[in-house]
Formats: structure tokens, C-alpha cells, sequence
């Protein structure tokens, strides 16, 4: 049987929604370095599962997408005096041919290296350029076998590199026994959950102080997630600025589970969040909205969704006060230039 290639139709709604929060967030990863020169040298990006760069009616895939997002920046890319690279692989040689041919004929401002090479060659041949100056990369592997353990801690460990790669959540959950990636699923884990613990992998595999988030896209009847990674917290806040900001385009919280004569609710998400936050504040471990909203940030939610609920009940049980000139703020201005929080007791 003929393996299912989703270039060979038009993208569905799961992957052009997958493509939207690339998007989003690539013209925000773009604008932040095109306006500091606190890292220096050129703008490096790497999609190492690059495809022809669009769908079978000519919808832009992620090749594209960077290609059309660099050209409007073009003018902002002079003036900041950013050098641009940019290295497209995929391994099937007439892809590659294709997105070559593409490019060519757009005639973009920026000109890429196109190879086509097995995933592993492709990236022990570039892995040393990662991290050398600012460096996105993309990994839109098909299946979960590619980004093993020894691969996303060596990209955790360069300087100056964000991550974006997709995984197969469900092929995971089914099928664990048939992938090398070291990520182990029980296949009793709900369908809903298994987004997190994939992505709890991830986390528990990188460094202390590094940012993991996550999305998932439900297509049909199988589940496919997204993974960011960032050694700096303002990475992580403009990724949840995005639509991955919601966690997934589907209702990923648990029913309700009943037992005997009682019926047990499921905390969402946020409110666990919000009963941490309080008792973090309550305690005197959180001391500032820096402090409380950079806890957000790590736990891959945006303070605001979170941070001001809580404030409102600590000055409601008489736990927080506040001055007009005072408010704890939710924003990311908190964790650049954070104001104490006023205890009451």
C-alpha cells in the first residue's frame, strides 16, 4: 500500500491550522531579533523536513511561509544590517527538486541552501551552525521517531535557538514499541492526555530553566502535537501569544468521570494553575508579578489567562492589597521590570 502523503492533496484544516501558529510565531521570532543587537550575526533557519514548500492547489507550506515572511521584512533586514541563511532539506529528492524550482521561480530576496539527505546526515552536517547566532529550527517530522532524546537535549543546549517541531501523538500511543526516540507511552493513556505526556518528556529531558510548550491538533480521529522549545522566557510568552496559546484547537480536558454516589469533576488546566499560584503567593514564595508571571510562562500559559483571577481572590480573602499606582500587572512589562506585590498579612 502507498504511504499517505499529504502534499499529494490539499492541506487540511489540522495541518494549515498547524502552519498558522508557525506563521505567527515566525513573524514574531523575526521582529524580535531584527529589533535587538544583543545577539549578533546572521538570522539562521533550518527546516530539516522541508517538503515541495506547497499543497497540490499551491497553498504555502512552511518553506514558503519563511520565504514570504523574510521578503516582507526585506527593508527591515537592510536597515538592521542582518545577514539572512536559511537551509531547506527533505529527503525525497523530488521534493527538494520541486521546492528548488519553486523558489527560483518567485525569485525571492533571499536564497536558500536546498539539499535532500537522510534526516540524521542532513542535520550531523549542520548541527555545529545551530547556535552560532540566532537560529530557528523546524522539525516537521512525520511519525515521532526523528527528534529523539539525544537530539532535542543537544538543540536545548545551544545558545540563541528556538525549536519547533510536530509529532504524531496517537501513532505514539498506539504503536510506542516500533519508535527509537526513547518516549514512552502507556496505551491506556487517555486521548486527551496524550499530548501532555509526550510533551512532559520533552521537559523532563531539558535543562532546569529551559521553556517547553505545547500545542495539539486534533485531525479526524488522531491527534497530532506541537512541541516549542526556548532557553529564554520571551520566547516562550510570543509562542503563547499565538493560537497555541488555547493548548489545542479541540476540548482537551477529561469528561466527567463518575464513581459510586459521587460524581468527580476534572480540574481544568488553568484552574489548577490558579489553586498553585494562590498557594505559591499565600506562602511567600511568589513575592512579585515578575515572579508569578514568569510561574505562568514556565507552565506554558499566558499570566493574563490566569494571574488576574487569582489577584482579584487573595484581595477579596484580605490576603493582597493594592495602590492605583501599584497593581500587579499580567503582561510581559511584569517580568521585565517587576513590582512586589503588597501583603496584608
Amino acid at each position: 500500500m502507498a504511504r499517505y502523503d499529504h502534499h499529494d492533496k490539499p492541506y487540511d484544516e489540522g495541518t494549515r491550522q498547524k502552519l498558522r501558529i508557525y506563521a505567527a510565531f515566525l513573524r514574531a521570532w523575526i521582529q524580535v531579533f531584527l529589533h535587538t543587537q544583543a545577539f549578533p550575526g546572521p538570522l539562521r533557519f533550518f527546516d530539516f523536513f522541508a517538503g515541495p514548500g506547497q499543497d497540490i492547489n499551491g497553498v504555502s507550506g512552511s518553506p514558503m511561509i519563511l520565504m514570504e515572511e523574510l521578503a516582507r521584512h526585506y527593508d527591515l533586514i537592510g536597515s538592521s544590517n542582518r545577514g539572512i541563511e536559511i537551509l531547506f532539506n527533505d529527503f525525497k529528492e523530488k521534493k527538494a527538486r520541486a521546492l528548488s524550482d519553486l523558489c527560483a521561480a518567485r525569485r525571492y530576496p533571499f536564497v536558500p541552501r536546498i539539499e535532500s539527505e537522510d534526516f540524521f546526515k542532513s542535520f550531523e552536517g549542520h548541527r555545529e551552525e545551530i547556535g552560532c547566532s540566532p537560529s530557528f529550527v523546524l522539525l516537521d517530522q512525520c511519525g515521532v521517531k526523528f527528534v529523539t532524546k539525544e537530539i532535542f537535549q543537544y538543540l536545548t543546549t545551544r545558545p540563541q535557538t528556538d525549536m519547533l517541531f510536530f509529532f504524531a501523538s496517537s501513532s505514539q500511543r498506539r504503536f510506542s514499541d516500533q519508535f527509537a526516540n526513547d518516549l514512552q507511552i502507556p496505551t491506556d493513556t487517555p486521548y486527551w492526555e496524550v499530548h501532555r505526556r509526550v510533551a512532559d518528556c520533552y521537559r523532563a529531558w531539558a535543562p532546569l530553566n529551559y521553556f517547553v510548550g505545547q500545542y495539539s491538533i486534533k485531525k479526524g480521529g488522531n491527534i497530532y502535537g506541537l512541541v516549542f522549545g526556548s532557553g529564554h522566557w520571551l520566547g516562550m510568552y510570543k509562542f503563547l501569544t499565538t493560537d497555541s496559546g488555547e493548548e489545542a484547537n479541540y476540548e482537551i480536558e477529561a469528561p466527567l468521570r463518575q464513581r459510586d454516589f459521587f460524581i468527580e469533576t476534572k480540574l481544568t488546566k488553568l484552574e489548577k494553575l490558579e489553586e498553585e499560584l494562590e498557594h505559591l503567593i499565600r506562602e511567600h514564595v511568589l513575592l512579585s508579578d515578575g515572579a508569578v508571571a514568569l510561574h505562568c510562562v514556565t507552565q506554558g500559559v499566558l499570566p493574563t489567562k490566569v494571574a488576574p483571577t487569582v489577584y482579584k481572590r487573595l484581595r477579596a480573602k484580605g490576603v493582597l492589597g493594592h495602590s492605583r499606582e501599584q497593581q500587579p500587572r499580567s503582561s510581559d512589562d511584569a517580568i521585565r521590570n517587576p513590582r512586589p506585590l503588597i501583603f496584608l498579612h
